[in-house]
């Protein structure tokens, strides 16, 4: 026989939380009730309510119902935002939620969108929601460095999508950053739809303080102006919450608005710093560059050195070393003496003569005040090497040059050391012959 339809009734343990939102259900369109099945509540605040639903085209989705009153004080234009949400790229597999329906009454915006697993608010501070929370210990139980770059990359990807589709998101906080953990596969991380409201008010939570210094003298009433430099801002300050399990770049849980507004307006990221000392410098170099950029463009950020693979690296080995510039001798060159030496300037080569074999690599984790001198010659080197300057199409070595001398100017001359560790062969003596070359 048939089988019966699945049951209206919501799923335990939170019926009370279901039955508070069922006048959001009632007043729903009825083109938007008929293939649909709520089955629970995944959050619900003054403004909005998110269920959990089954549809019978679309499989499992999830309903979005935002309250219009609580906006009638802006003038937020909620005929033109669903027809912004109409607009969203739409594909499966995507790095932007998938937006199947949206309607809009007098009261609510529905939106009827792709399912995930919880938010990158609910993986900082957990959840109330049963549902959502067995979904928060799973993922962070899968939780790695490998997951977290891949996390990074991922949201890069998606806002440079949506760039180029020439949209422009406005609302980029934790809240809007979803994830899921399928069955098969790994951990998938995307943008929620673009164009949901934001307002600049001094009492939201502190993870959505991600307001670029270009918003910050707008009046609390109106909706933000939103750009593609501003979205890159918030999603440096959201990509810094993943990176640090739930803190902000410019302030702590306990710190002011007043605070936070004088540290973006001051560029000031001492603060964020002092978070993640001990992380990866290239890593540290990959936040900054979002969120004091003069005029950011998310590919720069998705191109970064951070996100490189092996082949990647082996790529621009294979630059440095192309067979025109064997021919000059400059592997002959490259472990000399006189290298050493300008590498090396306070060593006594006379008392502790370099071995012919030694890698100079060895030499600068001989000692610290060694490390030191040479990472203050090669910053000079840097400084005024026409290779920095130079425009090489395709590879952009320069601006990986560039990005060295970076890191020792913002992380230090031990942060800067790890980093040319990880490019052997970007010594004195390459740059040197680059430049005769």
């Amino acid at each position: 026989g048939v089988a019966p339809p699945p049951t209206l009734a919501p799923k335990q343990p939170y019926p009370l939380s279901f039955f508070r939102s069922q006048p959001v259900l009632m007043s729903a369109p009825t083109e938007l009730k008929k293939d649909l099945i709520p089955e629970e509540v995944l959050e619900h605040t003054e403004w909005s309510v998110v269920l959990a639903a089954h549809h019978k085209e679309w499989g499992p989705v999830a309903l979005k119902c935002v309250r219009r009153a609580h906006f009638r004080d802006s003038s937020l234009d909620f005929e033109a935002l669903a027809a912004t949400l109409k607009m969203t790229p739409c594909t499966p597999n995507s790095v932007i939620t998938c937006v199947h329906q949206v309607e809009l009454t007098a009261q609510f915006l529905y939106i009827v969108q792709e399912r995930f697993d919880c938010s990158l608010r609910d993986l900082a501070l957990g959840s109330g929601y049963a549902p959502t929370q067995a979904a928060v210990s799973r993922i962070r139980a899968v939780w790695n460095d490998q997951v977290m770059r891949q996390a990074l990359q991922q949201l890069c990807e998606a806002l440079s999508t949506l760039h180029h589709s020439q949209m422009v998101h406005g609302a980029i906080v934790p809240s809007n950053v979803l994830l899921r953990l399928p069955d098969v596969g790994s951990l998938e991380i995307v943008l929620a739809p673009c164009g949901l409201p934001t307002r600049c008010t001094q009492r939201a939570h502190v993870s959505h303080w991600n307001f670029a210094p270009e918003q910050l003298g707008c009046p609390p009433e109106l909706p933000l102006p939103a750009t593609e430099g501003t979205d890159v801002f918030a999603m440096g300050c959201v990509l810094y919450n993943v990176v640090t399990h739930g803190q902000h770049p410019f302030v702590g849980p306990d710190d002011s608005w007043h605070c936070y507004r004088d540290r973006v307006m001051a560029s000031d990221l001492s603060f964020m710093y002092s978070q993640v000392r001990s992380q990866d410098p290239v890593l540290i170099d990959f936040l900054r560059s979002m969120l004091l950029a003069g005029e950011p463009r998310v590919l720069s950020s998705v191109a970064h050195p951070y996100f490189w693979t092996a082949e990647q690296y082996v790529t621009f080995y294979r630059w440095v070393v192309a067979p025109e510039r064997w021919e000059r001798g400059l592997p002959q060159r490259m472990d000399s003496m006189e290298s050493r030496a300008q590498l090396f300037p306070d060593h006594d080569v006379d008392r502790y003569p370099f071995g012919e074999e030694t890698d100079w690599r060895e030499e600068l984790g001989a000692g610290q005040n060694w490390g030191r001198a040479a990472a203050q010659t090669l910053s000079e080197i840097l400084k005024t090497s026409q290779f920095c300057r130079s425009l090489m199409p395709g590879a952009n070595p320069s601006d990986l040059v560039q990005f060295v001398l970076e890191v020792h100017t913002r992380a230090g001359a031990e942060a800067m050391l790890l980093l040319v560790g990880m490019f052997p062969y970007l010594t004195i003596t390459i740059l040197q012959a680059l430049d005769q070359g």
